[in-house]
């Protein structure tokens, strides 16, 4: 979600990141005074890989916690371990990515129309609560390994 001070301009969520769906704004009637449409702006975007890992390691997780087979706890950690990965990798790159278009660096096109404008980028509760997910999901396959289970 990018926010300004006055509130969310742009919001998607970790699915449409992973799939690269459209970005959805809440511009208003300011948007066209500004000059930019909607449709421009709603432009489908190129799925975010590092979105799209951790979602598919985090499913991989999952079912390997869940599995009674002898390697699932190995399996459920590892999974966890890249998944946990990918969501600080996915991190680094948005950041890197609005940090660039606020510059009027390498950023997709109407870039230019933000120029005066501060962008922040703010990840919701759900994100840092699938890093909590994620990080419990580690120590507890490891102590249970400890426990001989």
């Amino acid at each position: 979600m990018f926010s300004q001070n006055t509130g969310t301009a742009f919001s998607n969520s970790g699915m449409g990141l992973a799939l690269g769906l459209q970005w959805k704004t809440s511009f208003g009637a300011f948007g066209r005074e500004m000059g930019m449409d909607n449709n421009a702006m709603n432009q489908k975007e190129k799925p975010n890989y590092y979105a799209l890992a951790a979602w598919i390691l985090a499913l991989a997780t999952a079912l390997f916690a869940i599995s009674r087979w002898r390697w699932g706890r190995h399996l459920s950690m590892f999974f966890a371990t890249l998944s946990l990965a990918a969501l600080i990798g996915l991190f680094i790159d948005l950041k890197s990515q609005v940090k660039d278009a606020s510059s009027g660096g390498s950023g997709g096109e109407g870039v230019n129309a933000f120029t005066d404008v501060k962008m922040e980028l703010v990840f919701t509760a759900w994100y840092y609560g699938a890093l909590v997910l994620l990080a419990a999901t580690i120590w507890l396959a490891w102590k249970r390994g400890k426990a001989g289970g």
